[in-house]
């Protein structure tokens, strides 16, 4: 009879050792609770449930529930579902007011998200930060009464989502709240509204209208652009317009930040002369802008206003302008216009402006700032006034073709020099030209399979000037042909300002390069297990050895040790990779509950 007990006994044991095993998401609730407590407005002390996780493989609808052991559940917590991709829908009680930051970013298959009303309307409610942040799949969401706060990025990339009823309770909507939220079209902002902030509708590209509720003493539209209440600030412009200009009205003295940002269908924009601000991004990415006229009063251009609008060819900067670092990045401008009573060429003003060759500097300017003009390659001639006393470093990196313009002992003479600027001396006077280049170092790789692309990276060029200096070319060269495709020894020639030099490298046939050997570059995100789990190699990576270097990868490599540990203890996990292995060690334990289990049935057992 003992013998029959101590075998139903083991039995049971390895039962509930396997079950304790299993995933969470086999128990009947898969959320987590945590308890807590906050201090009311009326000075009293209560206690409440909070929703700290869900586990991961939850699936369909949830339903957050409004009690727990007998408390409200007032919170979900920063990061609660994030990541649960197989929820579809969720459902949030009235007696939650605090959704916390990131509690369902990621959650990829969520479609329907529905926040029960309250019956304390009056309650402060707040949706957290980046709280539906990429839940592409985000079809439908009810907010409820008594929110009053949509945080930063709360519904940023919910491209699904075709509109929100924004209720009459919430006062404030966050940076990028619903930024790009593309399957918006209208947006009605209620009257409780008082604070919009910067980019909260960023790239919204569908929106072909902006409402205002009556009563809103904040914010208006006005021909569904959504402004200030007093007209000054342009907050957002709506992209899916599909008007190709805009008169911004008189009164308006700032074009808000992104207020314009990746317009696609707008060719022109007129400016009034009250306008004093440009924010920053206020036109960036606008494909098709290619005119706009800079007010006389304006003083501020944003950092990227006007950058990456191609279309943009040329402009006039007024005579009050005084800040606009890189306010024209990698724009299309070809002539520029800088007008007299401008002191100051901003730093990396002009930067990336592949297109620019006319630049018209007054003497009112008696500063050029770091990187103005870097990258500007087809720059060619350039007058700098005797004016400028100041020129930062790199106003001209990348400018390969340039020659300044300059007067004699001038800073701009002395900075052509001391940075090895092509440059001519009004009136005569000396002429420092490029005559010649050599190589200084060569690339660092000059070995080759046939048909591979040629690497410049490592090689330098010495510059010889018809004054006798030198200087060193790091960049802004090119290499001709850009593949090796003679067997061989193969010459490559160096391209720079006009000049040319040369090197050889080595081109062979074959592309066996066979693996030398491998090491572990990072290991798998999980190396401690439990008793009975199997091995998850996320996240590992091999550098892989070879005649060309070494390389790494991510996949291609199998395990060739076991992965399901049925024992616990150190465990050496063997890869294998095109016939070259490497190691590296998890450890195994028991869980809490299977210690306990064993513990449990090893004391009965010993009973007998």
């Amino acid at each position: 009879m003992k013998t029959k007990k101590r075998i139903l006994s083991i039995i049971l044991a390895a039962v509930l050792i396997l079950t304790a095993a299993l995933p969470a998401a086999a128990a009947s609730d898969p959320l987590t609770y945590q308890k807590g407590s906050r201090l009311e407005s009326d000075g009293t002390v209560s206690s409440f449930y909070k929703v700290v996780s869900c586990v991961k493989t939850a699936s369909g609808e949830i339903t957050v529930p409004d009690t727990y052991q007998g408390l409200e559940v007032r919170e979900i917590g920063d990061g609660a579902f994030a990541d649960c991709g197989g929820i579809t829908a969720v459902n949030i009680p009235s007696s939650v007011d605090k959704i916390g930051a990131n509690a369902f970013e990621n959650c990829l298959g969520l479609e329907k998200v529905s926040y029960q009303g309250s019956a304390f309307e009056s309650s402060s409610r707040v949706i957290g930060v980046a709280a539906f942040r990429n839940c592409i799949a985000l079809k439908t969401v009810l907010l409820p009464g008594g929110l009053t706060e949509i945080k930063d990025e709360a519904f940023k990339k919910c491209a699904a989502l075709t509109g929100v009823s924004l209720p009459d309770t919430l006062k404030k909507i966050g940076k990028g709240a619903f930024s790009l939220c593309s399957g918006f079209t209208s947006v009605t902002i209620p009257t409780s509204v008082t604070d919009i902030a910067e980019t909260a509708f960023m790239n919204c590209s569908g929106i072909e209208k902006f409402s205002v509720a009556s009563g809103n003493t904040a914010y208006k539209a006005v021909g569904g652009v959504l402004y200030t209440a007093d007209g000054k600030t342009l907050v957002q412009y709506p992209n899916g317009s599909s008007e190709t200009t805009y008169a911004v009205p008189s009164g308006t003295t700032i074009v808000g930040n992104f207020a314009f940002g990746a317009n696609t269908k707008l060719t022109a924009v007129s400016l009034p002369s009250s306008l004093t601000t440009i924010g920053p991004y206020g036109f960036y990415m606008c494909s098709k802008l290619g005119s706009v006229n800079l007010p006389s009063g304006l003083k501020t251009i944003g950092s990227l206003a006007f950058a990456d609008c191609p279309m943009l060819t040329e402009v006039t900067l007024p005579t009050g302008l005084t800040s606009y670092e890189g306010a024209f990045d990698n724009s299309g401008l070809v002539n520029v216009v800088i007008s007299d009573g401008v002191s100051v060429i901003d730093a990396k003003a002009f930067q990336n402006c592949s297109s620019l060759t006319g630049v018209s500097i007054p003497s009112t300017v008696t500063e050029i700032r770091f990187g103005a003009f870097s990258g500007c390659s087809a720059l060619h001639a350039l007058e700098i006034p005797e004016s400028v006393k100041t020129l930062g470093n790199g106003v001209f990196g990348g400018c390969t073709q340039l020659v300044l313009t300059v007067t004699e002992g001038s800073a701009a003479h002395t900075y052509a020099k001391n940075n090895n600027i092509d440059y001519i001396v009004k009136g005569g006077g000396s002429v420092k030209e490029l005559t010649s280049v050599t190589i200084r170092t060569l690339p660092q790789k000059t070995s080759y399979i046939k048909g591979e692309k040629i690497s410049d990276y490592g090689l330098t060029l010495t510059a010889h000037y018809s004054d006798g200096t030198t200087g060193i070319i790091t960049g802004g060269f090119s290499i001709s042909p850009a593949t090796a495709s003679t067997l061989g020894t193969q010459k490559v020639t160096v391209s720079y300002s006009g000049k040319t030099a040369s090197f050889d490298i080595t081109v062979t046939e074959s592309a066996d390069k066979p693996v030398k050997s491998i090491a572990i570059a990072t290991l798998p995100a999980k190396t401690s297990y439990h008793y009975k789990e199997t091995l998850n190699t996320a996240g590992l990576t091999l550098t892989v050895f070879d005649e060309n270097g070494s390389r790494t990868v991510s996949s291609g490599y199998k395990i060739t040790s076991p992965t399901y540990f049925d024992s616990t203890g150190s465990k050496t996990i063997t890869v294998e990779y095109e016939g070259c292995t490497a190691s590296f060690n998890v450890s195994v334990s028991y869980s809490f509950f299977q210690f306990i289990i064993m513990y449990i049935c090893l004391g009965f057992l010993w009973g007998y």
